[in-house]
């Protein structure tokens, strides 16, 4: 069974029907997510802690112990965001999400991203990452990245929130390769600083 068949369509990743984001004021809302039934183990992992922390609800960012976490660590970005106007920063990233981007993002934003992407990849998760803070719930999701060869990669990740002094600030990413053929190479991330436009 292909991917196309298996899964549903994730919303504005590469390589599917590309599907327009509804706003409702600032509010992005992302509609098709795949089943999180068929989410890999690093996303259910990742999930399963998160939801020990407190019970289903938005644990304290304290409450983090990544000691309990060191085999997703590679895998994992410490996101923050600013909520008006939304920015989202990386305040952490893995050595396999360094690898797979081509660089290291700690410190940027998704934002600046924005305009160079070729995929919608980007505002994708910009969609999703919104959709977490204000439903208080993880996002669950896919996208497809294009590979040098022209291929689409299939990208898992799970983003879950966490608050700080009571409101949601930070969010625990996790992103899954496991469907990525290991002599894959992924189109790299345009850089917006270093890259001809």
């Amino acid at each position: 069974m292909s991917n196309r068949q298996r899964f549903k369509d994730p919303g504005l990743g590469a390589g599917w029907p590309r599907r327009q984001l509804t706003f409702q004021g600032s509010l992005c809302t992302v509609s098709e997510m795949p089943e999180t039934s068929d989410a890999p183990a690093k996303i259910e992992a990742l999930g399963a802690y998160w939801e020990s922390l407190a019970g289903g609800g938005v644990p304290e960012r304290s409450a983090l112990d990544i000691a309990q976490i060191l085999p997703l660590l590679p895998y994992v970005m410490l996101i923050e965001f600013e909520p008006d106007p939304f920015v989202v920063r990386y305040r952490l990233t893995g050595t396999k999400i360094d690898d797979w981007v081509g660089m290291n993002v700690t410190g940027r934003t998704l934002n600046e991203f924005l305009p160079s992407d070729r995929t919608g990849s980007s505002a994708y998760l910009m969609a999703c990452y919104e959709k977490c803070w204000r439903t208080a719930k993880p996002v669950i999701g896919a996208y497809d990245w294009p590979s040098v060869a022209g291929n689409p990669l299939r990208i898992w990740f799970g983003i879950y929130p966490f608050s700080i002094g009571g409101e949601i600030r930070q969010f625990l990413v996790v992103e899954d390769f496991g469907a990525v053929p290991d002599n894959a190479e992924p189109l790299p991330w345009l850089d917006p600083h270093t890259d001809e436009k």
